[in-house]
């Protein structure tokens, strides 16, 4: 795969395997996120606060504006991430946006494959913290 994968080719790719698309998506942007350097451990915090806050009530969703998210979705990721710098706080709520958007409406997740996403990632991102799992009932 191209180190320039798009959030659309990275779709793409990641169809082949469906039930496991969305762990793709979380390891490839972890790996991309741990891979800037000026990206670190609070801005990463930030990105799994907002995604669980926008989990919860999806008021980022409705807050970014979907044109700059259709643009966004056809650049190349790496890319995407260095827009980021310019203006990090609101970048991470385009990013959480973006992310969301692909879980839930091109990946049709629930809620339970949504926060496999988030451990995924969040364990990426902090292989030293061990979150607790959700049993199922």
């Amino acid at each position: 795969m191209s180190q320039a994968v798009s959030v659309e080719k990275g779709v793409e790719i990641a169809v082949r395997r469906p039930a496991k698309s969305h762990l793709l998506l979380a390891k490839t942007l972890a790996n991309l996120m741990n891979g800037e350097g000026w990206i670190d451990r609070k801005m990463k915090k930030k990105f799994c606060a907002l995604f669980v806050s926008n989990f919860i009530d999806h008021a980022i969703e409705r807050e970014v504006d979907p044109k700059i998210l259709k643009r966004i979705k056809e650049i190349p990721l790496p890319r995407a991430l260095r827009l980021l710098k310019r203006n990090p706080h609101s970048g991470l709520k385009v990013l959480v946006a973006l992310v969301t958007q692909e879980l839930k409406d091109r990946q049709m997740l629930d809620e339970t494959e949504q926060s496999e996403f988030y451990n995924e990632i969040f364990g990426n991102f902090f292989p030293e913290i061990t979150l607790p799992t959700m049993k199922k009932r």
